[in-house]
């Protein structure tokens, strides 16, 4: 199959389907709406030659389909319309949080690290009850 961007087909997409036709025996056209921002605006579309009045043509018929998908990828796809949204996500908060949290960390260990090098030179008194 192939695909276009659009409401619906033209006479456009019936001369270009009628081309891979000649490659593909059966091509499938999936129509993308791009005009349409919140929704996912997809329809499938296969050809039938219509006759009448011994005059054939192809046209498209409109396919049902149905979109199945499983936690993970709703979780992805939350995430990634999330970051792209907003230009970040909830992992990105919790990424920047758990940055912040270890460069705490990072800076009292290095407290107690330069008191122990300085009490093993014997430049400050233990202080510290083991």
């Amino acid at each position: 199959g192939w695909y276009a961007l659009g409401d619906q087909p033209s006479q456009r997409h019936i001369n270009m389907h009628v081309q891979i036709s000649q490659v593909n025996e059966s091509p499938i056209l999936l129509m993308f709406d791009h005009s349409k921002e919140r929704e996912l605006s997809l329809k499938t579309y296969e050809s039938i030659i219509d006759v009448t009045n011994n005059q054939s043509r192809t046209v498209f018929v409109e396919l049902q389909y149905a979109v199945k998908t499983t936690e993970s990828e709703r979780i992805g796809i939350d995430h990634a319309a999330g970051a792209s949204v907003s230009g970040f996500s909830a992992v990105s908060d919790v990424v920047g949080s758990h940055h912040t949290a270890i460069e705490m960390l990072n800076g009292r260990v290095k407290v107690i690290s330069d008191y122990i090098r300085e009490v093993k030179r014997r430049k400050k008194e233990n202080r510290i009850q083991l």
